[in-house]
């Protein structure tokens, strides 16, 4: 009865429906921070925003009256990703890499399955290791911090944590275990120089982890992949890039539902994977474990696509750009020109007028509801 007489409060109610829009705001807002970190120039950085404003996905996840999760969870992606990045960047600054790891911390809070942005910090700090450029043992200690901080105020108020549980479904010990272990090679990737023997004797203790998870890794992995019982039959399990590679969507209609940067995705993916052993610059190499992380959850099913739609058209974009620096700068220019080229199998989309909240159901029935309160 309470709910029901707050919700009929028009204000209230407006209120909430006016919420994706300040995801959007924020979400924005770090897409232009996350292109300012790692350098591009202005009109590339016009070119990142056209072509994650007029994604489709874009404006239905955060379009008027939609109350979604994927908007939290696009927004801590960003975020962890700027925050890591900030941090190469300046290793020194204390607060910049308590944050470097709260904000992947907590994230757990919203999502139990974004334990996962510690892989791509994991991978960046693992090549940062093999070449001997991990931050030192004094820098580090507020990133292990700031990831301890932020997930044990995210499993505490779970009564699976005081119950003693270890599964992947609900925040439980399992995902103490997977931040404390990550923190763990973290710290020593920045005590240890990398040798060939070291990471032999790494092996061992890996394996050991990998053990002691294994029902839990098994049970994320079918989860993850949409293999699961359950989680197979959610439509959005599915993989839209993976129906248009196989052949059985045209590539004209993934583009209407992605743009056309959905046709760059797989080279974009194949292109992460081949620099990322390459690259020698901290940010960059930041930059591109996390783009790994995006664009492999982009490729896996339609519900991780939030994850992946930003690096869908900054990581080409970042290859134009070094592409324009050995012929003439000034043609970077073109760049806001070719994003809004990329937009125009979409056009038909954003011009529609999609149900309200993305549910038919609930756009046929919501006079009724209205009418009977």
């Amino acid at each position: 009865m309470l709910f029901r007489s707050i919700w009929s409060d028009w204000s209230v109610s407006k209120l909430l429906a006016h919420t994706p829009l300040v995801w959007l705001t924020i979400n924005t807002t770090l897409i232009v921070l996350l292109t300012r970190l790692i350098g591009l120039s202005l009109p590339l950085r016009i070119a990142v925003l056209i072509g994650f404003v007029f994604n489709p996905l874009t404006q239905w996840v955060h379009g008027f009256g939609v109350i979604d999760h994927h908007q939290a969870e696009q927004a801590l992606m960003l975020g962890a990703t700027c925050a890591w990045i900030a941090w190469l960047r300046q290793p020194e600054r204390g607060l910049i890499g308590f944050f470097a790891g709260f904000v992947p911390g907590i994230a757990s809070a919203f999502h139990a399955s974004l334990f996962l942005l510690f892989g791509a910090i994991g991978l960046s700090v693992f090549i940062l290791w093999c070449r001997n450029l991990a931050p030192s043992v004094e820098s580090t200690k507020f990133v292990l911090l700031g990831a301890l901080a932020g997930i044990t105020i995210a499993i505490l108020p779970a009564e699976t944590v005081w119950e003693g549980q270890v599964t992947h479904y609900l925040l439980s010990w399992f995902h103490f275990f997977v931040v404390a272990s990550f923190s763990l090679f973290i710290f020593l990737a920045s005590k240890i120089s990398f040798s060939w023997r070291v990471l032999l004797i790494l092996l061992p203790l890996i394996a050991a982890m990998g053990f002691f998870s294994a029902p839990i890794l098994i049970e994320g992995t079918s989860y993850i992949a949409g293999t699961g019982e359950l989680i197979s039959q959610v439509s959005e399990s599915k993989s839209g890039l993976y129906e248009w590679l196989s052949g059985n969507i045209s590539s004209w209609f993934i583009a209407t539902q992605f743009t056309g940067w959905v046709w760059l995705a797989p080279a974009s993916l194949a292109v992460t994977l081949l620099a990322l052993p390459i690259v020698k610059d901290k940010t960059l190499i930041g930059f591109l474990s996390f783009s790994f992380l995006g664009l492999v959850l982009l490729h896996g099913q339609y519900r991780f696509a939030v994850f992946g739609t930003a690096f869908m058209v900054i990581t080409p974009l970042i290859c134009y750009s070094i592409a324009l620096r050995s012929m003439n700068p000034r043609l970077a220019w073109t760049a806001p020109l070719l994003a809004m080229a990329m937009v125009l199998p979409s056009i038909g989309v954003l011009l529609s007028e999609p149900p309200l909240s993305l549910d038919g159901n609930y756009a046929l029935l919501h006079s009724a509801y209205r009418s009977a309160e």
